[in-house]
Parts: C-alpha cells; structure tokens; sequence
C-alpha cells in the first residue's frame, strides 16, 4: 500500500516548519461488509484539496481534527482544535469502500433508501463492497509549541487550512493477501487481525528495506525541488506557488 497526505505546518510569520508525524496508522474497517478484495491497480483519493470551510468538506470522509484524550470542544469537526494539546493532535480520514473491479470507478457506501442509485449492497449500482481504508494520524507538538495555544493555532497545511485535508491510497497489495484479507474476516473474532499473504504473515515484518528500494519510471519526474515546481506548470502569481515558494526560502 502507498499512502499519502498534505504536509502539516508550523507557521510563524514567513517561516514553515515541517510537524513530523509521530504515528501514522492505516486500518481497514468494515471487513465483514466487503463483497470482494480490493482491485489490482486501485487508486481511491479522499477529502477535498481545495477547500476552505466545512461546507466544502464531503461528510462521508468522517474528516476530524481533535487533541487525543482531551475532551472535544465545539467547532466543526474538519477545524484544528483552538486550544493546546496535552498529548497528541490527532486526524481522521475515511476512504471510498465501493468500487467497481473493471473499470476502477469508486464511491461511497450509502443508504439505498435515501440515495438513488443504490443497490442493497449500499453501493452504486455495478458496484461492490470493499474494505473501508481509515487513516488516523498522530501528531506531537509539544516541542515545536512547548507554549501551546489559544484561539487559531500557528498550523497549517501544505494546501492550505484544516479543511483541505485528504489522502491518497496506491493498492499496493499482493492478490492473495487482499483477497485473504476479506476471506479471513468472517472467521475471525478478533477486532484487528494481521492479514496474511504468499510472503508470509503480517507479523514477519517487510521484505523490502530501503537498500532494495528504487524509481518505477527513472525516465521521467526529477528529485531537484524547483524544478518540479516548473514541471507543474504553476503561475509564479498564484496563491499555492506564494506559499510554497515561503516555505522554502529558508533553504
């Protein structure tokens, strides 16, 4: 599985510090729902880059940003909390759990009741089931903000504010494993298990270490920052190359 999400920020005045993750966990839930593993070759993206406010948050991504072992306050759920956090703070995200296995498409799972379209599966018709990917990501702040704060955090993400939070997922599975994955889930009593695969058992640890690590497609793409930025073709005007370029004045 490839995975990823917008960096977070420490902003102070034109500086951006980089909050590193203190734990990253991706869980697959509602095993027992899924009609079939999740395809080769899947690609499934959740939440909205380019928004501002809740109203431009999709409800089905379960978006929430939220001090771990603190009582909530009232806010939207997509905002940072407005003050400090004891421990950790703490984002969720959930990921499409339909999918189409021939032609890729994906959607959210929803009441055939309320929502058109929809089949007894809960899903799209020409749709089915699949394991619910949810990312629940740690973040410590207490170095970076030993002071804390009240009111706006000095936070943000590489694509702006709390709200634009969202993921992306590779399928990355061998098929045996994805498809045990699902088999294994009806026999199974246990909350979590580790998926078993032709490698072995989940928890045998990874065969691949950074040494055996390499680039798919060497011929296009570059590792030099700035020139990346001009590959994407973005107007030295905009908002999002404004604020990437203070970002990286520091180096």
């Amino acid at each position: 599985m490839q995975s990823g999400v917008p960096t977070l920020y420490h902003v102070d005045g034109s500086n951006y510090t980089a909050v590193p993750i203190f734990r990253f966990s991706a869980y697959y839930v509602d095993v027992n729902s899924a009609e079939i593993a999740i395809p080769q070759n899947m690609k499934l993206l959740a939440g909205n880059a380019t928004a501002t406010s809740q109203d431009g948050v999709d409800g089905n991504t379960g978006i929430q940003w939220f001090c771990d072992s603190q009582a909530g306050e009232k806010k939207d759920d997509a905002a940072f909390p407005t003050e400090t956090c004891k421990y950790h703070l703490q984002t969720l995200l959930l990921f499409p759990d339909c999918a189409n296995p021939d032609t890729l498409e994906y959607a959210y799972s929803a009441n055939p009741n309320w929502v058109d379209g929809y089949g007894e599966n809960r899903c799209p018709i020409g749709m089915k089931r699949i394991p619910r990917l949810r990312f629940s990501i740690r973040y410590d702040l207490r170095k970076i903000l030993p002071d804390g704060w009240s009111g706006t955090p000095p936070l943000e993400l590489a694509c702006g504010s709390s709200y634009c939070s969202h993921g992306d997922f590779i399928n990355g599975w061998l098929p045996e494993a994805a498809e045990n994955m699902v088999k294994d889930a009806s026999s199974n009593d246990r909350e979590y298990f580790r998926v078993s695969g032709p490698n072995g058992a989940g928890d045998e640890g990874s065969l691949c270490d950074a040494e055996d690590a390499h680039d798919s497609d060497p011929t296009h793409g570059t590792s030099d920052y700035w020139e990346s930025v001009k590959m994407m073709d973005m107007s030295k005007n905009s908002t999002l190359v404004r604020r990437t370029l203070a970002r990286h004045r520091r180096f």
